[in-house]
Parts: structure tokens; C-alpha cells; sequence
């Protein structure tokens, strides 16, 4: 048996990357909820996001939402055809802004997106991720 050389230098998926840029992404295909505030709708309004890229700090998506870079949104990402020995929660909620929009064709959007803290600082949405990633089968993200 070799012993475990604690001094070893490794990445820890868990801990906050500084350079949101700097983590892990991969191609996610999946659908989630966002809910954007809406003077029409008179409060939120929500709608269909199509996932395309993830990572630990922020994904990538399409969106028919007008977003503006700076926007706040909510996102819900359902976790049921997880895994149930993941012991994950039905759908994981949390914030985000937006970081980046680019015109896709029609009414559609590619929007970058950076979590806050609430999914970042997260040891079940860490699982997730990483169970995500594992099916990807490591695949890195595709530029759209």
C-alpha cells in the first residue's frame, strides 16, 4: 500500500475558483426555468432556458428572454433524472447575472451567465456538477 501524500498538489472541485474563467466547463444539454423581473408581467415572468455549456461558476445558454448584461435572473435546474444515491434536492434554485449576450438568430440568445453564491458555495450543487460532468464524459464545452 503507497502512503497518501497529503503535500500533493490537486484541484478541489468544491472550492471557489477566483477566475470565473478558469473552471472546469463542459457541454451540458438540459433544460432549466429562469425568471426575469417584468414591469409587463407585474412582478416575474418565466421561461424556458436551454442549457449549453456549465461549469461550477456560470453556464452558457439560449435563451428568447431579452436579457441585458448586469441583469439579475433566477434560475431553477431540475435534478430528477439524476441519480437518487446523489441525494440530491427535486431542482436546485438560485441567482445569477448576466455576464454576456449575444444575438443567436430570431428572437434567440446566448447568454453567459455567473452563479452567485447560493449554487457557487454549494456542496450538493458541487455533486451535481460533477455528476454532469461525468456523463459529458469530459467533453469540453463547444463554441456556438
Amino acid at each position: 500500500m503507497h502512503a497518501y501524500d497529503v503535500n500533493a498538489d490537486w484541484e478541489d472541485p468544491c472550492e471557489p475558483v477566483e477566475d470565473r474563467r478558469g473552471a472546469v466547463r463542459f457541454a451540458a444539454h438540459r433544460m432549466l426555468d429562469i425568471a426575469v423581473r417584468s414591469k409587463k408581467a407585474d412582478g416575474h415572468m418565466i421561461g424556458p432556458g436551454k442549457l449549453k455549456d456549465l461549469s461550477m461558476s456560470g453556464a452558457g445558454l439560449v435563451t428568447k428572454h431579452r436579457l441585458r448584461e448586469n441583469d439579475r435572473v433566477q434560475l431553477r435546474i431540475n435534478t430528477e433524472d439524476c441519480p437518487r444515491e446523489l441525494a440530491l434536492p427535486r431542482n436546485f434554485v438560485g441567482s445569477a447575472r448576466v455576464v454576456h449576450v449575444r444575438k443567436k438568430g430570431g428572437r434567440s440568445r446566448h447568454v453567459a451567465l455567473q452563479f452567485n453564491e447560493s449554487l457557487t458555495d454549494s456542496m450538493e450543487f458541487a455533486v451535481f456538477i460533477n455528476h454532469l460532468h461525468q456523463q459529458s464524459h469530459g467533453r469540453p464545452a463547444l463554441s456556438n
